[in-house]
This record gives C-alpha cells, structure tokens and sequence, in this order.
C-alpha cells in the first residue's frame, strides 16, 4: 500500500513539475508585463529594422534611449544610404533632426504615445494589453504575442512580439499587412531595462553637433553632392483615380525645385529638392516613421507630409488621408530620377 502511495505521488509530482515547466498563461504574462511597465524607470536598446516595402529589402540601424519621464532618443541610420535621423523628445519638445545638412524640427506633440513603434518597447507592451483578442504562444527560447497593430501606417494590420521569457524583454517584432505578408521586421540585438541614462544624450545641440562627425554622420557637401543630379522622381504607387496632371522645374536661389502636381480623386502637389539648412518651429506636428526615414506631418486645410530620402528632400501637400501618403512616401525611396 505505501508502495502504491509512494509511486501516486511521484507521478503526480512529475505531472506538476512539467505542467510548472510549460511557462506563464497569457493573462499572467500580461498582467506581469503590466507591473514591469510600471517599474521602468529607464532603458537603452539597439537594433535591426529592416524594411520589405521596396522592390530591395532597406536595414536600418536603430537605438533608444528612454528616462522617465518622458526623454526619449531614437536614432535611425543607414551607412550605405547616407541616412541618419533622431527623433529627441526632451522638455523643450518633440524634434526630428537630420544633423548632416544642420536641419531640425520642432513642434508640440505628446509623441510617442499618438505615434507607436516597433523599436519602443512600452508602445508594445500597450499593444499586448489592450488587444483582448490577442493571440499568445510558448515557445522555446520566446513568448509570442500576435496583436493588432496602431501604426500610422495601416499597412500594417498586425504584428508578432517575441518576448524573453526569463525578463520579458524583447527579442523580435514582424509586422504585417492584411494579407499577412511581412512588411517590417524588428530584431533586437540588446534591451537594458533600468539602463545608466545621461541626461546630455536628450539635449538639442549635442545631437545637432553629430553633423559634424565624418564618421558617424555623412557631411552637408557630401549630401548635396548626391543630390545636385536626382533627375525628376515620380512615386511608383498612386491612389487610384489619380494621375500627373503637371510637371515643372522651377529654381529657387541656387536650388532646383521639381514640381508634380496629380488630379482626380485626390489633388495634391510633391515638392522634390536638396536638402537645406534649416530651423523649423511648428505650433502643429507629428513625427511620422516613412520606414526609410522620419517625415514630419502637418495636419488642416491642406494637409503636408515632409521628409528626406536618398539625398533629396521631398514635401506631399494636398487633401489625402495620412496613410495615403505614408504609402506615396515610402514609394519614392530607391527610386532613380528619369
């Protein structure tokens, strides 16, 4: 009889140490990545976006920087582009920076929280939470959550998280279209919760000076060098109903202006430039992640979408929605000049 006892409560204690074994529920997971939240104090991660909404997938390198209560730095750069923006959020306000041609703006916008992203982690924590119809499975080395997804962009209809089980920091993130073709891919390379922040990093001028760093940042010249022959570029992807109805060249100071005006459903105007020295104040704005850089959007009468792609400035002004011209945005990236 004790045999048979010993033996029950063996196996009963095997079955609980492998049920044990299986990891959190999805709840409790939530309701741990709740508390985490709350904690964060700081943190700093680095990483891989890399971009599938070209004919040629784009990389970018990307790093964060997070202070409570609302500092916030991420870099975004790209060696073989020529590509390095910062968006700064600090007490001053919301910034979006190209040091290498010296051009910065500023607005009033309580970004990041109107604007979430695949490289900020409490964005993604906030997307976990509030999907109640989200998906959650174990893996071996991951959690992984599939959510709905709050993108400007509503290309992107859905995303998965991969999380660190052991801290519950991330790992990867892969967002997709309606149709469940993956558009961007998130790879974390390190997330430090908690990190050594120094409050310098969220300052406007010393990120500003990073212009003037040949290494890190390609120079003004350089920039200018590439874009004194852009040729005229026209965006690959149109609303439908809409066509070119104009095309102009016009010279403001030293600078060549192209001009594409379209007509039909929409009616909207696509400036194409070089790049300028500039300070821009908005009272109005949203940073605006394109994927292959940082635009800078202003809402009205007429709504303005501006920003700066292999070496030529480009501004979107007319009556499209937002995700319209995200999607005429991103299609002028790698396009050569006719």
């Amino acid at each position: 009889m004790r045999q048979t006892v010993r033996i029950i409560a063996i196996v009963v204690g095997a079955f609980l140490l492998l049920a044990g074994c299986g990891g959190k529920s999805a709840d409790g997971v939530v309701s741990d990545l709740t508390k985490r939240t709350e904690k964060l104090k700081s943190y700093h991660a680095t990483g891989v976006l890399t971009l599938h909404t070209s004919e040629q997938p784009r990389v970018y390198h990307v790093e964060v920087s997070y202070k409570e209560p609302h500092y916030y730095r991420v870099s975004l750069s790209n060696k073989e582009q020529d590509i390095s923006q910062i968006i700064l959020r600090n007490d001053e306000g919301v910034f979006v920076l190209t040091p290498s041609v010296n051009r910065s703006f500023r607005f009033r916008s309580d970004w990041p929280n109107s604007n979430p992203q695949p490289y900020l982690y409490e964005t993604l924590v906030q997307d976990i939470i509030k999907d109640k119809e989200r998906r959650f499975e174990k893996k071996e080395h991951a959690y992984v959550f599939e959510t709905k997804t709050n993108y400007q962009n509503r290309t992107l209809a859905s995303q998965r998280i991969w999380l660190n089980p052991k801290d519950y920091t991330p790992l990867k993130v892969e967002a997709l279209d309606s149709s469940g073709n993956l558009l961007v891919v998130m790879e974390f390379e390190k997330f430090t919760a908690n990190a050594e922040v120094d409050a310098n990093e969220f300052q406007l001028e010393k990120n500003m000076s990073l212009g003037t760093d040949k290494e890190a940042v390609p120079t003004a010249s350089k920039a200018s060098d590439k874009t004194r022959s852009f040729g005229i570029i026209l965006p690959k992807y149109l609303p439908e109903g809409v066509k070119l109805k104009e095309e102009a060249e016009v010279m403001k100071g030293d600078s060549r202006v192209v001009i594409l005006k379209y007509d039909g459903a929409y009616k909207f105007t696509l400036l194409e430039q070089r790049p300028e020295a500039a300070t821009v104040h908005l009272p109005f704005g949203e940073p605006v992640d394109l994927g292959h850089s940082i635009g800078v959007f202003m809402s009205g009468e007429q709504q303005t979408l501006q920003w700066m792609t292999d070496g030529v400035e480009y501004q979107l002004s007319g009556n499209l929605p937002l995700e319209e011209m995200i999607r005429v945005a991103q299609s002028v990236a790698g396009s050569v000049g006719k």
